[in-house]
């Protein structure tokens, strides 16, 4: 049975600064749910747990983020579910303690936000310094104790990696070091997400597709999250959702079984 498009586990709200969108609020993110009849969300906005002390935090509090959003609004079709995009600095502190992951409902984990200079990076790393640090942070946050059998892996071939080239420093990652980490992520229970948009040209999709085709080929399971931080990205992510499970000719049992949990209450 072809794997199903029934749910977004990667929204922001207004509340994560690179939204700031009054906008994008939790009423027009389900209602985003409900159109496409999904019958999953889940709110993933950028917070640091205030549990666990960073230098340089440039996200709001997770009690911050409770605070504005104590509930969110549920359909009888779709449940919202509460969750936190997890971020980590540049010596690989995880800005989630085990403690509050537990009472999250999902999180995603964003070990990529190599872009950001002087809290993930030093503005003098080169591409390649880049994706050797990407490559360590993500076997950082895999060895964590978090309960990451209710995680996913965010956007793993995220442009920010190597100063918005991502064709280029893809083809650095070896098949090797792309089996590692994806046996890693099958054994701790991860999922693994699906985001990104399909190049114009074959050779651009294989290039993207390529660490997707063998964490299927090693055993993960995958979730979709349009990482949308407007409302104008709801109107595509459907579509770009249908051409990703094609592309990696996915079939329901490819789905990580967590949402199912999620799905039912």
């Amino acid at each position: 049975m072809r794997y199903l498009i029934d749910h977004d586990v990667h929204i922001h709200s207004g509340f994560s600064p690179c939204s700031s969108d009054p906008r994008q609020t939790p009423e027009a993110i389900l209602a985003y749910g409900l159109t496409n009849g999904f019958r999953l969300l889940c709110l993933a906005d950028h917070a640091w747990d205030d549990s666990v002390p960073t230098a340089h935090p440039i996200w709001g509090t997770l009690k911050a983020l409770r605070d504005r959003y104590p509930s969110l609004p549920q359909g009888k079709t779709c449940r919202f579910a509460f969750g936190l995009e997890v971020d980590m600095d540049y010596d690989d502190v995880i800005g989630l303690s085990r403690a509050e992951a537990e009472k999250l409902d999902f999180f995603v984990c964003a070990a990529g936000h190599m872009h950001i200079d002087g809290f993930t990076a030093l503005p003098a790393d080169d591409a390649e310094t880049r994706v050797r640090r990407y490559l360590e942070r993500t076997h950082a946050l895999l060895d964590s104790d978090l309960p990451l059998y209710k995680a996913t892996l965010a956007h793993f071939t995220f442009d920010g990696v190597a100063m918005g080239r991502p064709l280029r420093w893809l083809a650095l990652l070896t098949d090797r070091q792309l089996r590692d980490i994806f046996t890693k992520v099958k054994k701790r229970g991860m999922g693994v997400e699906l985001n990104f948009h399909p190049g114009q040209t074959p050779a651009e999709r294989d290039v993207q597709l390529r660490p997707f085709r063998i964490a299927k080929e090693v055993g993960c399971t995958f979730t979709l999250g349009g990482d949308a931080h407007h409302p104008e990205s709801f109107a595509a992510a459907r579509a770009r959702f249908e051409r990703l499970v094609d592309l990696l000719a996915l079939e329901e049992k490819d789905k990580h079984p967590y949402l199912l949990e999620l799905m039912k209450g």
